[in-house]
Order: C-alpha cells, then sequence, then structure tokens
C-alpha cells in the first residue's frame, strides 16, 4: 500500500502545481485541478491512516474492508466519470466534466488494481485464523 500511497500524493502535488500555473490563465480549469489535488490527497490521508491501522493491529479486519471497498468504488466511479462524465461543482456556479484521460490517471489506477490482490489475500489469511481459533 505504500507504493500506492506514494503515487497518490504525487499525483495531488501534482495537480496542486499545475492548479497554481493556470491560477491566472484559467481560473475554470486551475479550480479543477484543485479539487483534484484534494480529493487525492484525501484519498492519500485515509490510505495512511487504515495501512498504519492495519500494520499495527493486524487483526483489526473492518479496516481491510475499509480500504478495499473503498478503493473498489474509486476504482468504479473513476471508470464510470470516464465514460459519462461526473458532474462537480465549482465555485463559478458551472458544472465541470472531465473525460481527459493521462498518464498519471492511469498509473493511479494501476497501483490500485495491483495492491488489491495482496490485500485481499491478507484479509482472507486473517479470516482463516479467526476461524480456526
Amino acid at each position: 500500500m505504500i507504493p500506492n500511497i506514494a503515487v497518490y500524493a504525487i499525483h495531488a502535488n501534482h495537480e496542486l502545481n499545475e492548479s497554481v500555473e493556470n491560477y491566472t490563465t484559467d481560473l475554470h480549469k486551475s479550480n479543477e485541478q484543485l479539487s483534484e489535488a484534494i480529493f487525492f490527497a484525501a484519498i492519500v490521508a485515509g490510505n495512511i491512516i487504515f495501512t498504519v491501522g492495519i500494520v499495527a493491529k493486524r487483526h483489526w479486519t473492518p479496516a481491510y474492508y475499509v480500504v478495499l471497498i473503498g478503493t473498489v468504488s474509486i476504482i468504479v466511479f473513476y471508470f464510470v466519470s470516464k465514460l459519462i462524465g461526473t458532474p462537480a461543482p465549482d465555485s463559478f456556479d458551472n458544472w465541470i466534466y472531465d473525460y481527459t484521460l493521462d498518464w498519471k490517471d492511469a498509473t493511479t489506477k494501476i497501483c490500485q488494481v495491483i495492491y488489491l490482490i495482496p490485500l485481499s489475500m491478507m484479509l482472507y489469511r486473517e479470516k482463516e485464523r479467526l476461524i480456526i481459533l
């Protein structure tokens, strides 16, 4: 999960930097990038909290479920938003429809899918341990 956290942190920082660069030229685009940076930072914070929870208390299975369900929800939301567009309000009473794809988005989604498998295996191992006890 740590590489996934790093990728999301880099992505959030990149979106924040682009938002600052576009602030004077395209305020609408800048606001969209700022909202993405905040969203990715929230994902980073959630992943950090629950990763620490999983490492500190390995048998705390709700943390596994939160990360698994949250990750799948983010992936589904992302792909649905790219297919039909998801309106997001901004401060200009406009709605943002983002259909664009770039390498950062693809990298974060690949990282998410990759770590779902070992996390699921860890959860299965914990469930089997509880059954045996």
